[in-house]
């Protein structure tokens, strides 16, 4: 099942349109609109409202490891680095309340930009600070609800820029942005779902030498290690040249963890720092 979640009715039509979705009359809490591979969820706007929507919808079915999390929506940009129309699968959702950074596993290719999104809970304008590329105002609500039912390889934040952060945006305009974007999007969501993380993709013998070595070297706990490896298959999967990343770290001597937290956020900003642009 592919569940989708989006803040708005009018970000929401599209969707019903192009995939055929009926409502979920048994629902009457959130908004739920199904057909037999897709599930819509309307969560409305704020971090915690669309959190408490979400994980009120997912705690009543069960996720199996093929199941796709996706939320998507308009989204203003800082700069015009983004274009109005862009998609952007977001590689790092940034809470502007908490300060909590989350990082979805980047493995399957795609031809969308890539930006990280920061999520507020009132409305922003251009002279506000802004930490992220993007800005939203659930994103980061359902990184962390999502995060509780799916795994990190099955989380994805898809936004298309629809303004600057300089007023407000007319919903004739959302909807049309989100149609438009539709018609890559299915692309590739129709690739996405023929996904299967543990058939795709994996290391060399070479890699895994190198891998493991890392891993040991700096005593990583299991949680730094799966965060390390789903990092460095997005690297190999972007074409990079991962066994030359790890060997800058041979050198360096690792006394405590506060040594291989830096070399794991030093990998983080290097592998996200390969932005896709094509």
């Amino acid at each position: 099942m592919i569940y989708i979640a989006v803040a708005l009715g009018i970000e929401a039509r599209p969707l019903i349109k192009k995939f055929k979705l009926k409502k979920d009359s048994t629902i009457n809490r959130v908004q739920v609109f199904k057909n037999e591979k897709i599930t819509l969820i309307v969560t409305g706007v704020g971090i915690l409202k669309s959190a408490i929507a979400l994980t009120y919808i997912l705690s009543k079915v069960k996720i199996d490891s093929d199941d796709i999390f996706i939320n998507m929506g308009v989204c203003g940009a800082k700069n015009k680095e983004y274009k109005v129309g862009d998609i952007v699968l977001c590689n790092k959702i940034i809470n502007s309340e908490s300060k909590r950074a989350y990082y979805p596993d980047m493995i399957f290719d795609h031809r969308f930009k890539e930006g990280s999104l920061e999520s507020f809970n009132r409305v922003i304008n251009s002279d506000s600070v802004v930490t992220g590329d993007l800005v939203d105002m659930e994103g980061a609500g359902l990184v962390e609800a999502s995060s509780y039912f799916f795994e990190t390889y099955q989380v994805n934040i898809i936004k298309i820029v629809s303004d600057y952060l300089d007023g407000d945006v007319d919903p004739e305009s959302v909807e049309n942005l989100i149609e438009k974007a539709l018609v890559e999007i299915e692309i590739w969501l129709e690739r996405r779902s023929e996904f299967h993380l543990e058939k795709e993709l994996e290391f060399s013998d070479e890699e895994r030498r190198e891998v493991d070595s890392l891993i040991v070297k700096g005593r990583f706990s299991v949680t730094m290690v799966n965060e390390l490896e789903s990092l460095l298959l997005y690297y190999k999967l972007k074409g990079e040249n991962l066994i030359k990343l790890i060997k800058n770290y041979d050198k360096i001597e690792i006394k405590d963890k506060k040594v291989t937290k830096k070399i794991l956020e030093d990998i983080k900003n290097c592998v996200i720092g390969v932005k896709n642009e094509r």
